[in-house]
């Protein structure tokens, strides 16, 4: 890659985006924790939200807005929760993603279908833990590929996944669980977590609300063989949002290190199911790759036999 030519371009476009979401890029010194701590990154390889950051600082718009990097972008704010210097990525991929489709670059046919992207891959990973779970607890060691392989299979056949169906259980006193450290007995039920969840929007059976009420009345125990706690992403949106200073996802991350010192899964889960995630992810950027690939003739892109065709099934 040549030298950039800073003379000939416009820097004015990281005022713009500072102004319009306060997102703090004329603080950015180049740490790198961002990129670092990306979800994606960490997997793929495939976004720098640094880079991002300095892109827009040059005024280098056509590059951004011609990148298909913004929409690999879960937002699931990591990069914004871990910057020292309180930039926030998340919000100026956002405005450049918005700008994007103002100006012609791809289509809100596009978008919808990066959308589907997401939603979908949130849903695979939900039926995916579902069939790991079971498998761990019958002592079975995982096959990442069948076991994608068979969810993918079950959810093009099925017109939606299956939600948790958990009865109730009575409650005779208040026994506050566990954990102290992530204070979830100030949580007010205002679900303020639960709506800024990027997996929630897609999974209704995974409720941050739900995971620390239940935690509240003394049943933390019920959670510890269930797919919710491994559906999180331990992005800390929820600790971020919450005006109550619950840390939803410490409380998740014992829960998940109690399962295993419990013997209710083995050892190996954690490197397993990060396994799966990695895979999951890398299925993600590959299909919003070929979306992208496709995006001047976009109707032609079929979720189902993308999906099929990345896979090889």
């Amino acid at each position: 890659m040549d030298a950039i030519k800073i003379d000939s371009l416009t820097t004015d476009l990281k005022y713009v985006v500072n102004a319009f979401f306060e997102s703090g890029t004329l603080s950015c010194y180049t740490c790198n924790t961002c990129t670092v701590e990306c979800p994606v990154n960490k997997t793929v390889g495939r976004l720098d939200p640094r880079k991002i950051v300095r892109m827009a600082a040059f005024g280098m718009k056509e590059e951004l807005l011609g990148s298909v990097e913004l929409w690999l972008c879960m937002q699931c704010r990591k990069c914004t929760n871990v910057c020292p210097q309180k930039v926030e990525p998340t919000s100026a991929i956002y405005y450049f993603r918005n700008l994007a489709v103002k100006e012609g670059f791809v289509s809100g046919e596009f978008v919808k279908v990066t959308d589907e992207i997401d939603e979908y891959s949130q849903k695979l990973r939900q039926y995916i833990y579902a069939s790991a779970l079971k498998a761990k607890k019958n002592g079975e060691r995982l096959n990442v590929h069948e076991l994608i392989s068979g969810a993918i299979k079950g959810l093009n056949s099925e017109s939606e996944t299956s939600e948790s169906t958990e009865n109730g259980f009575k409650i005779d006193k208040l026994m506050f669980g566990e954990f102290p450290e992530a204070k979830f007995v100030q949580c007010l039920t205002c679900r303020e977590c639960t709506v800024s969840c990027i997996v929630s929007r897609s999974i209704k059976a995974f409720d941050p609300v739900k995971i620390m009420r239940t935690c509240y009345v003394g049943k933390e125990d019920d959670l510890l063989a269930s797919p919710e706690l491994w559906l999180c992403i331990s992005c800390e949106t929820c600790t971020e949002v919450c005006k109550q200073g619950v840390k939803g996802s410490v409380l998740i991350s014992r829960l998940k290190k109690k399962a295993i010192e419990k013997g209710v899964l083995p050892p190996e889960t954690e490197s397993e199911f990060a396994e799966i995630d990695r895979s999951i992810h890398e299925i993600r950027a590959e299909l919003i790759t070929r979306a992208w690939d496709k995006r001047k003739e976009i109707q032609s892109f079929d979720l189902t036999s993308e999906i099929e065709e990345v896979i090889g099934i």
